[in-house]
């Protein structure tokens, strides 16, 4: 039994590495910055069991007077904007796992996350938002393909036919069209861990993280190897 740790990484951006067989490799670099368990989760209090964890530091004066009070009670100086939970559940029956555990384990308040908690981590989970784009048409939004561009034609890059003649004489739910494209949450699966800079507290990533240059994400082991 194992509980299932998380972190919330900041992404820096892109570069590649080289592999065993000499090959050119893509990765994402994810910073895990400062960040501390700020809370134990029980399943008698909260309903299930697991960790919070607290990011993003920020001037004292800038945060509500709850966070302040609980963070200073709990022995954490560092003022954290930002919090995420984490829930730990037994990997072959999904229940809650003991507070005792936790502790055990070494999740108590105060203890900081940093790269080398995922020594033992070969794949992992991230998720994130996506790159938000706007409002955008028809052909961007869903990879349509556009119409002639030579001249006289008055269509080029129009969505197209949406109705459905007298019979219904509307249009139906679902239909794709120009809308709001991206800031949404996505989470990749079993994306291998290529290298571990436990110095700088990074994890190069292979492949493409969502969310764009600066943007958190969640980084936890995959669930596809448990």
């Amino acid at each position: 039994m194992q509980p299932l740790r998380g972190a919330v990484a900041k992404k820096v951006g892109m570069s590649r590495v080289m592999d065993d067989y000499g090959r050119m490799v893509a990765v994402t670099l994810l910073k895990l910055e400062d960040q501390k368990i700020t809370k134990i989760l029980s399943p008698e209090r909260d309903g299930y069991s697991g960790y919070q964890v607290g990011y993003f530091v920020k001037s004292e004066k800038n945060l509500n007077k709850p966070d302040v009070v609980r963070l200073r009670k709990a022995g954490i100086l560092e003022s954290y904007g930002r919090f995420r939970e984490f829930r730990c559940r037994e990997v072959s029956t999904a229940k809650n796992i003991d507070t005792a555990v936790l502790e055990e384990k070494g999740y108590v308040v105060g203890k900081d996350l940093r790269a080398r908690d995922f020594s033992e981590v070969k794949y992992v989970d991230v998720s994130g938002l996506t790159k938000g784009r706007g409002f955008q048409g028809a052909t961007k939004r869903w990879g349509f393909r556009i119409s002639s561009m030579t001249h006289g034609s008055r269509y080029h890059r129009r969505t197209g036919s949406i109705g459905n003649c007298a019979t219904p004489a509307r249009v139906m739910p679902g239909k794709k069209m120009p809308g709001r494209y991206g800031q949404e949450r996505r989470t990749l699966r079993k994306l291998a861990v290529v290298v571990r800079d436990e110095g700088d507290n990074l994890l190069a990533i292979k492949g493409a993280v969502p969310g764009c240059r600066g943007s958190y994400v969640e980084v936890c082991p995959s669930v596809c190897c448990l």
